[in-house]
């Protein structure tokens, strides 16, 4: 049975096709590093960006109180009414966005672990066609 079997694989060529199904594994997993480091990068700027626009807000705020020759109590209240509400929108905003980043890590780990899933059944199959080989 076992030489049957292995003149079966040699004449279909089941080596080679796993052979190349492991090179693709193997670039699919480089190609998976490469964005996961482009979206890293990404991250690292947009949450500069951020922090940044946040600054921004404060900065208008405090030159805002700073041009009020003589502000009232009703326009200091409005004012950093106005402030706050443009603040906690910005942090909504930006948890969205940064939600959405771990969310594409998420997938490419997900990725990533089928690609190891299928690499492990490779590896499987290539030992029991040695085993015919023996």
């Amino acid at each position: 049975m076992k030489p049957f079997l292995l003149l079966l694989c040699l004449l279909v060529g089941c080596a080679h096709p796993l052979q190349v199904e492991q090179q693709l594994l193997q670039t699919s997993r480089n190609g998976i590093g490469m964005i996961r480091k482009s979206l890293e990068n990404q991250q690292k700027l947009i949450e500069n960006w951020m922090q940044k626009d946040r600054q921004e807000l404060s900065d208008a705020f405090e030159q805002d109180l700073k041009n009020q020759p003589m502000p009232d109590e009703s326009w200091v209240l409005e004012a950093h009414q106005a402030y706050r509400i443009a603040l906690e929108t910005k942090i909504r905003r930006d948890e969205s966005i940064l939600r959405g980043f771990r969310i594409d890590m998420d997938n490419l780990d997900a990725v990533e672990q089928a690609l190891v899933q299928i690499e492990q059944l490779n590896d499987r199959q290539l030992q029991w066609m040695k085993g015919f080989s023996k």
